[in-house]
């Protein structure tokens, strides 16, 4: 690394300090407050402390922390020190962080977030970049990873480094297919796999692997769209028809998400009458408790069943009042005083069955 100028000096002192300090305070290794610090103090810090070193990029959805811990292990073995962000800081900050925490250092092994690949492959002006996988992991995110590749696929052909790709990945071999990597000499003859033209086949094919991955995304995106749209409208019914095309079209993510979704809109359109539930409600009360729970049932995740088979206890506790109002016999066999008494309190699993006993027993008095 050249001479830092003194404002990059300062900015990485002052940075320094800070992690320092928040090391001392018990607020974690001070990685990512020192690098904050000093990029407001010098936007370019990150450039100018890599200016001279040999940089090693690792990115992809899983596996960056491990594989640049790997790398750091086999380069270090050489007796050099190594300049990296091992413990996963892998935004700016943290390679800031990182790289003036190794001022001497020659060689620097980097993990970056895969969105920040292409500025950070820009700024660190890395000879080596290595491409774990891509794969959609949050919500939201069909369309995005494309849009990364894309980005990744940009930035790699106009960049000067060698590209380590994981070519069982489609999706990434696309993005490095433009990367400036060794390859035939020009004029040598077509390799195996290349037509009349000279074109390679299989980067055709990847080509259009990805627009038809874009295609689909687009599809998955506009579907979760639509989604939104139609539960703001109240339309739940075909809300729920959508995400079984999605969970029917290998997108479960997606369908799991818009379901979700649909359960806390189903939730909230029946939030005011499930707050009313109480043990001391009239007949109408109670049927309209009981038509609004078995809503929210239908559509809300499991984890939320707990919540539901709460509400059991003061229904079924209505129920039993009214039943001994009219002097009704109670049989040995019937679940309400059981429910009533918090009997379900343990078994959220069945709550749709105690539901159903419920209101079979609440029908008979009507």
């Amino acid at each position: 690394m050249g001479k830092l100028p003194m404002r990059a000096r300062l900015a990485t002192t002052l940075g320094g300090a800070a992690g320092t300090v928040s090391r001392l305070a018990g607020r974690g290794d001070g990685s990512v407050i020192g690098g904050v610090i000093g990029l407001r103090l010098e936007p370019d810090l990150l450039a100018l402390l890599a200016a001279g070193r040999q940089v090693v990029l690792v990115t992809g959805t899983n596996g960056k922390t491990t594989t640049t811990r790997l790398i750091t292990a086999a380069l270090g073995a050489a007796g050099q020190q190594i300049a990296s962000n091992a413990f996963g800081a892998n935004m700016e900050a943290g390679l800031v962080a990182a790289l003036a925490r190794a001022p001497d250092a020659t060689i620097a092994v980097l993990e970056v977030d895969e969105k920040y690949l292409p500025a950070m492959l820009t700024a660190t002006r890395a000879r080596v970049v290595t491409l774990l996988n891509l794969s959609r992991d949050q919500m939201d995110r069909a369309a995005e990873i494309w849009l990364l590749a894309r980005r990744w696929r940009e930035a790699l052909a106009a960049a000067d480094c060698r590209v380590i790709a994981n070519a069982d990945d489609p999706l990434v071999a696309w993005a490095a297919g433009q990367a400036r990597i060794l390859g035939p000499e020009p004029g040598s003859e077509p390799g195996i796999g290349a037509d009349e033209q000279g074109t390679d086949r299989h980067a055709r094919f990847l080509d259009a692997y990805a627009d038809a991955g874009m295609a689909w995304a687009k599809v998955v995106g506009s579907s979760m769209a639509l989604g939104r749209a139609l539960l703001e409208a109240g339309a739940t019914e075909d809300a729920r028809r959508l995400a079984g095309f999605l969970a029917s079209a290998g997108e479960e993510s997606a369908a799991a998400d818009l379901q979700a979704e649909l359960g806390k809109a189903v939730l909230a359109a029946h939030s005011e009458q499930l707050k009313g539930i109480s043990n001391k409600m009239p007949p109408e009360e109670i049927e309209k408790s009981i038509k609004a729970l078995r809503a929210v049932l239908l559509e809300v995740p499991n984890n939320l069943n707990r919540e539901v088979n709460r509400l059991l206890v003061p229904l079924a506790a209505s129920i039993y009042a009214i039943m001994r109002r009219r002097d009704i016999e109670i049989p040995y066999t019937s679940r309400v005083e059981h429910i009533a008494a918090g009997g379900v309190a343990k078994y959220p699993d069945i709550v749709t069955i105690s539901l159903d006993e419920v209101a079979a027993e609440f029908e008979g008095l009507c």
